[in-house]
């Protein structure tokens, strides 16, 4: 029987509470006998086989849990899989030449698979192979190289230990995205500004921690530091082994939303090229650097490169809603016409969302109902909006969402006529573009920016002055 499989059979049945979905079905598998070569176990996807390799083989020696595969599997391209792969494969096959008293014809390979280790930033495995060499070296009675051994062991741990409370930290902003509940996020602030992000030897951990610190500066609206966090991190990625491409394009678009948050848009724009620059054709990131090079051209007002990004483009079945909702927005700035409730139907879920996305909705919808002079519709709209005024105005959404709201609430009690609501939403407008645009973990921002949807319907209303 395949060694990899044997080993994965031998680990407690505990194990499973660590797993859901297919990597489950994995696990339950090896460890019921269901799955007992390698076809079988290939037979599941590279990240649920990453995920199960790393844990289970830092099981068969230890208590820790391996930090890099856990977090970021579906991060790692196929050469650095191999590479952790293959490295616990190695020591796999030591285990079972030190089971058979054969110790000493595996330390020199052991040493080779040490560097491995440490090079890339395995704190798991290396701590592991030091623990093992350690013992040789004891054996051997050289205590030089039993004391280099235990220096390694010990900056292993403090790294895993390091590794770990970025990844408790991490997990936990990352709870909190799902539910759209940042508010409720506790960060360590002394250990987060106190860590030295050199001393994380993994591409892995470094990415985590300094997207933690990017967040951090960005949930406080310090654009500038978090552009400088992300030149830092870029500059670090290119130094590290193990560094792959999504890492780095991810920091390239934070510091290209930093830049439009605060709308340096050139510079912006720049960025997402270079990100873009990463990738093939055929790469789904691909999509997501469209979709933020389009962001990026209506903010700057752009409508003709828009126009010309947006219709060069086929693949739209990933992100649809942002590319349905962009499209609607380009349709009113071309003044073309869009079937009103269509439109909303094929957003379901940015309808729903509370925290920005259906506020650009109703935005547009409102944009193309004046236009047409539907003000019965656009009365029900703001009408429907005033009754969950509530549900907007909570903490979960945007400072600008709350204002926005306000704003749009003063077109009914202004007649809809543009000198009236001007007049009445103007302290508010001015709120508005004092205040820098939020970005959350999920970097998903406003799309169009609210001041720009105003202001194109206070255009409109120049037109349907006293029209109700």
């Amino acid at each position: 029987m395949d060694e990899l499989v044997a080993l994965l059979q031998i680990i407690d049945h505990s194990l499973l509470d660590r797993f859901s979905g297919n990597s489950k079905l994995l696990v339950e598998g090896i460890l019921s006998g269901k799955y007992r070569k390698r076809e079988d176990i290939d037979l599941f996807s590279g990240k649920n086989k990453a995920i199960l390799i790393s844990q289970l083989f830092s099981k068969v020696r230890s208590k820790l849990v391996s930090f890099v595969i856990v977090t970021s599997a579906d991060w790692l391209p196929e050469r650095h899989l191999e590479v952790k792969e293959d490295a616990w494969k190695k020591f796999a096959y030591t285990q079972v030449m030190i089971g058979k008293g054969k110790r000493r014809l595996v330390v020199k390979f052991q040493k080779q698979l040490l560097k491995l280790a440490v090079d890339y930033g395995f704190a798991d495995l290396a701590v592991l192979v030091a623990k093992d060499l350690m013992y040789a070296s004891g054996l051997g009675k050289d205590r030089k190289s039993f004391l280099m051994y235990e220096k390694v062991m010990n900056e292993s741990s403090d790294l895993l230990r390091l590794e770990q409370k970025i990844l408790s930290i991490y997990l936990a902003l990352e709870g909190a995205m799902r539910k759209q509940d940042f508010d409720r996020v506790e960060l360590d602030k002394d250990f987060i500004s106190s860590l030295d992000a050199n001393k994380l030897s993994s591409s892995t951990s470094f990415t985590l921690f300094m997207f933690i610190k990017v967040w951090f500066e960005m949930r406080n609206l310090n654009y500038h530091e978090a552009i400088d966090l992300c030149s830092l991190a870029l500059g670090r990625l290119r130094n590290l082994k193990g560094s792959r491409r999504g890492q780095v394009f991810a920091f390239y678009l934070r510091r290209s939303l930093g830049k439009l948050a605060l709308m340096d848009f050139g510079s912006a724009y720049q960025d997402i090229l270079e990100g873009e620059s990463l990738f093939s054709e055929f790469s789904y990131n691909v999509v997501v650097v469209r979709v933020y090079k389009l962001v990026n051209l209506i903010h700057a007002e752009r409508y003709q490169d828009a126009f010309d990004e947006y219709s060069g483009f086929d693949n739209k079945g990933y992100l649809d809603e942002w590319f349905k909702l962009i499209g609607a927005y380009l349709s009113f700035i071309e003044d073309k016409g869009i079937r009103v409730a269509k439109f909303v139907n094929e957003v379901p879920e940015f309808s729903k969302d509370r925290t920005g996305f259906n506020l650009i909705v109703i935005g547009v919808q409102l944009l193309h109902l004046i236009r047409k002079g539907n003000f019965d519709r656009v009365i029900d709209r703001l009408e429907s909006l005033g009754s969950m005024k509530r549900k907007y105005l909570n903490s979960e959404a945007s400072r600008r969402s709350k204002i926005f709201v306000k704003m749009l609430l003063e077109l009914i009690p202004g007649n809809f006529n543009r000198i009236n609501v001007e007049r009445r939403t103007s302290d508010l407008f001015n709120k508005l573009v004092n205040q820098k645009m939020e970005i959350p973990p999920s970097l998903e921002i406003e799309i169009v920016r609210f001041d720009q949807i105003w202001n194109e319907i206070l255009k409109l209303l120049g037109d349907h002055t006293n029209k109700m």
